[in-house]
């Protein structure tokens, strides 16, 4: 998808976007096999007819061979007028449908997350969106908090491609979206942590990520849980720091027109 071709990009976007259609055609979990039927069998006409032979055989060896003779033919005529025509075999039945495997998420997750490290912009992108795809289609089983992956995604604010930084916070406010308050809580309080850590970051790409995060989030939600992050940081001068980007955010970012237009307006103390 990153070629220097065109024509391979081309062709490397319609089989990322087959292939994509399909996966999220599977279903979540594997169907369970029917179960078998419960009305009575049919049992093929070769084994009435060895069925046949077989007590025929019987019978001519207590009866004499020639009453038993006599009385297989009699019983082969009567099959005979019963039976279809010769020559027409029952028609075969057709199996049962067999269950859609279900994906194995871990090891897709694993697979895009090695991405991240890729040369080009494109493939991150790429791996960023499959991940998007995958936990939209099943969020129990696509990244949690407290799996391997939710330290990637946070480095991976610090990418130097800023698609690449929407699309990681898309992701990240999609998981925040399937994930009760304990995580939101501790998203907030790691970004607080990488902001603290990376002041570059801070500087940089401070303000995209706090607005991006609020479009996609809660905004009131997003500051109060900041707020209540920064009254307990031991560094002063980095709190300080982040009370002024909150502020300045506030105040002029569109993404957080509305919660200006509530704060214009309060009616109650809460």
């Amino acid at each position: 998808m990153a070629s220097g071709v065109e024509t391979i990009r081309q062709a490397a976007a319609r089989v990322n976007t087959s292939l994509m259609n399909y996966v999220v055609s599977l279903s979540d979990e594997a169907g369970p096999s029917e179960p078998p039927s419960s009305g009575p069998s049919r049992i093929p006409t070769s084994a009435v007819r060895e069925g046949n032979e077989r007590r025929d055989s019987s019978s001519t060896n207590t009866r004499g061979s020639l009453s038993g003779s006599r009385e297989l033919e009699g019983r082969r005529e009567l099959e005979v007028q019963t039976l279809p025509p010769p020559y027409k075999a029952p028609p075969t039945p057709t199996p049962p449908p067999q269950p859609q495997a279900d994906l194995d998420y871990a090891a897709a997750v694993n697979s895009l997350t090695l991405l991240f490290l890729n040369d080009h912009e494109a493939t991150r992108v790429a791996a960023l969106t499959w991940l998007l795809k995958l936990h939209h289609k099943a969020p129990r089983k696509v990244l949690a908090f407290n799996d391997g992956t939710f330290p990637a995604l946070l480095k991976t604010l610090s990418d130097p491609a800023e698609a690449v930084v929407t699309r990681d916070l898309q992701l990240l406010s999609q998981i925040s979206k399937n994930s009760g308050d304990d995580y939101f809580s501790s998203f907030m309080e790691n970004l607080l942590q990488l902001f603290s850590t990376d002041r570059k970051l801070l500087e940089t790409r401070g303000n995209l990520i706090i607005r991006q995060l609020c479009l996609n989030l809660s905004a009131e939600r997003i500051y109060r849980t900041l707020a209540d992050c920064i009254e307990k940081e031991e560094d002063v001068e980095f709190a300080s720091i982040m009370v002024q980007n909150l502020n300045n955010n506030l105040i002029t970012a569109p993404e957080l027109a509305e919660l200006r237009k509530r704060l214009r307006n309060l009616e109650t103390r809460v």
